[in-house]
């Protein structure tokens, strides 16, 4: 987590001023996002391949946490690949995807 995002302070400035709306929830939430899309990219195609990175919109903490999950959930999936196979990793990946479908 960036120094400059570890606030907890609720912003007044802020238009939807209310709790979830502090830097650092907004990062995590983006970081946690981001990470979701890199899961469902290789569940659906374990061969997914595209180092390009996500550009999500948002606050400055949503657009970097959203990146940055994104990025690191892509290298550690590529990580248990190499260690576990992609059949290993792809049928793990597939039940988690459709465990979480529908709650974000």
């Amino acid at each position: 987590m960036p120094k400059e995002y570890r606030s907890g302070n609720f912003s007044e400035e802020h238009p939807g001023f209310s709790e979830g709306n502090s830097t650092i929830e907004r990062y995590a939430n983006a970081y946690e996002r981001g990470w979701l899309i890199a899961v469902e990219n290789y569940a659906e195609n374990i061969d997914f391949d595209d180092p390009s990175p996500l550009v999500m919109s948002g606050w400055p903490e949503e657009a970097l946490g959203g990146g940055v999950g994104y990025a690191d959930g892509r290298d550690r999936i590529e990580k248990l690949i190499r260690k576990f196979g992609k059949e290993k990793v792809s049928t793990c990946l597939r039940q988690y995807s459709s465990s979480y479908a529908g709650q974000h």
